[in-house]
């Protein structure tokens, strides 16, 4: 969701938030368009004058509280989203489960490995996991998705390719951390690599013990 304003040179909204017309209103929205020129970097959405479109804040914690007015004002369209999706889900009958308090092993069960699953079942031909944290690791998963979608081009069997990504807001982290709290949480469970490929099927434990041995 963006906090898109209205492009004039007098900014009407005084926190910047979203417009309460941001949906119909055509004209804000033909100016929006989307810097992804940097592979490396998040994608950047900018007004139709250039300027960047504050779609979040990444200056977590912040200096100084909302107002309440300020927070009622920023609230209302999150509300009405929530509204939206409520309806939604009822009207098509979805079912769809909320953690707000996160993810607990002990209430919840531990983490399901599901690149491992399917490497084990019969009709997968290619499965892998891969990461988007570092410029390597993009690399090395852009090369996974390319062989998984080759893989199953050629009739092989199924293809699968899991990959891991930063949520500093859900892992309450700094957003620069975000990267090696990944390395460091994610990775030694979440092993990244080739699980199925050919003959060749492995597991993450195998995985991580490779890993080890190329560091060394």
């Amino acid at each position: 969701m963006c906090c898109a304003c209205p492009v004039t040179s007098t900014l009407d909204n005084p926190y910047n938030a979203l417009p309460a017309n941001w949906a119909s209103d055509a004209e804000l929205l033909a100016g929006l368009t989307v810097d992804d020129d940097d592979e490396h970097d998040d994608p950047v959405l900018r007004y139709a004058d250039g300027r960047t479109v504050e779609t979040w804040r990444e200056d977590y914690p912040y200096p100084e509280r909302l107002t309440r007015a300020e927070y009622e004002y920023l609230k209302r369209p999150l509300q009405i989203e929530l509204v939206k999706l409520q309806n939604w889900v009822k009207d098509t009958g979805q079912r769809i489960v909320l953690v707000f308090e996160g993810r607990d092993a002990a209430a919840h069960g531990y983490p399901i490995l599901l690149s491992n699953l399917l490497a084990g079942l019969e009709g997968t031909a290619y499965v892998a996991r891969g990461a988007v944290n570092s410029a390597v690791n993009v690399n090395r998963t852009r090369k996974m998705i390319n062989q998984a979608l080759r893989t199953q081009l050629a009739g092989r069997g199924f293809s699968f390719v899991e990959i891991l990504t930063m949520c500093p807001t859900g892992w309450f982290v700094p957003t620069a951390e975000g990267p090696g709290y990944l390395d460091r949480v994610l990775r030694p469970v979440h092993a990244t690599g080739e699980l199925k490929h050919g003959d060749r099927c492995i597991t993450s434990e195998q995985l991580l013990v490779e890993a080890r041995a190329r560091a060394e």
